[in-house]
């Protein structure tokens, strides 16, 4: 299946799935083990994939949302500023 670069006017076919990892706030990134999204269908080509932050995709609602399915998972509360993106091929 063909995604489109979730980039606006990019027509671009987007072969990356972007995931974001984040880290609980009383961890550390060197010795916690992160805890792994996959953002919907959020995919990017590979002209906007060395470019994009964690940042891009983490509004005030994205955060409430992300903490908010963290919190039902039973995980401890995310640390946003250690958020990091890991893309993955595209299914």
């Amino acid at each position: 299946m063909k995604h489109t670069c979730c980039k606006i006017d990019c027509p671009n076919v987007g072969r990356w799935q972007v995931n974001i990892k984040l880290w609980a706030s009383p961890y550390h990134k060197l010795t916690g083990w992160p805890i792994t999204m996959t953002l919907g269908k959020m995919f990017v080509c590979d002209d906007h994939k060395a470019s994009l932050t964690a940042q891009d995709f983490l509004s005030d609602a994205g955060k409430a949302q992300i903490a908010a399915e963290i919190e039902q998972r039973g995980k401890a509360a995310p640390d946003f500023n250690t958020a990091e993106l890991a893309c993955t091929r595209a299914p």
